[in-house]
């Protein structure tokens, strides 16, 4: 028998639909989770392939698996991940690091109440209207983004440290960056005219000054013409600096000229502060919900 002539000399593989690969790269997003089930849920867009892969080898292809249960490496697949808008991972035991995406046309990303270790790498996220990541264990800085189009940015009790920037954020009207950790806060207050909630309490910014360039910037922003809510403002609890009596003076403006709330530890320099059992900690103001 001779191999030198057809069908040996054809290569089947290199024609059609062996050549189509509508996955491309393997571009996966990965996470593990130790928990007993798993319904985490995505919504897109069109009509992308999609392809949950959990760690007993079966698979899904549902946008929103339910009462998986699986232990382990797991691995959703979008074949074009711009198509997605929804992600949605609450209470899914994940315990591993996570590699985020661009996400370039998520309008909600939130990976709520899990045990997620780890950095956390941000995008631009252009259309995200609610950014949530919350109740994890990431340990690492937090790089903050423009975010234009954001309206929540939930980011409570994560172990982040170091430097917050604060940025325009023109359309926000919550942020929430209270129980991380915190030392310094950047960025001006006086942009975000539509926010309505600003909880930074439980973070460990020692800084009076930096305090007091805070409550500068509010007094601006509650003065605008544009602004038509009150604010609810938190700075208290872990080891806040409180103002000094300049910004105590401000916080007096924001309370009684504009009616806003403001919550900070006691003045720099007041007894309240020489007393450690003074009772100068508050209680924090009451958390986002999830829905």
């Amino acid at each position: 028998m001779s191999f030198t002539t057809s069908p040996f000399t054809t290569n089947p593989w290199t024609t059609e639909p062996y050549t189509s690969n509508s996955w491309g790269t393997d571009d996966a997003f990965y996470f593990t989770n130790d928990g007993a089930t798993l319904t985490p849920l995505i919504t897109v867009t069109g009509t992308p392939d999609i392809l949950w892969t959990w760690s007993d080898g079966t698979t899904d292809t549902n946008a929103n698996p339910t009462d998986v249960t699986s232990v382990g490496e797991n691995s959703l697949l979008v074949s074009d991940w711009d198509a997605v808008v929804y992600l949605y991972f609450y209470l899914q035991s994940i315990t591993s690091a996570i590699k985020t995406k661009e996400w370039k046309n998520a309008v909600r990303i939130l990976f709520h109440a899990n045990a997620i270790t780890g950095s956390l790498q941000t995008w631009d996220w252009p259309n995200a209207k609610r950014i949530q990541f919350y109740d994890n264990n990431f340990y690492s800085t937090l790089q903050t983004k423009a975010w234009e189009n954001a309206e929540l940015l939930y980011f409570h009790s994560n172990n982040f440290f170091g430097e917050l920037k604060i940025w325009p954020w023109a359309n926000a009207t919550e942020l929430y960056f209270s129980s991380n950790d915190f030392t310094s806060i950047s960025g001006s207050f006086q942009p975000q005219i539509k926010m309505t909630v600003c909880r930074l309490d439980g973070n460990d910014v020692t800084s009076s000054s930096q305090i007091d360039s805070m409550l500068s910037d509010l007094v601006i922003n509650a003065a605008d013409a544009g602004r038509v809510a009150v604010c609810n403002v938190n700075a208290s609890g872990g080891t806040m600096s409180g103002p000094t009596a300049a910004g105590t003076a401000n916080k007096d403006i924001l309370v009684d000229t504009y009616g806003w709330t403001v919550t900070l530890n006691a003045e720099v320099g007041s007894e309240a502060v020489k007393d450690s059992l003074g009772g100068i900690l508050t209680d924090s103001l009451g958390e986002a919900v999830t829905e």
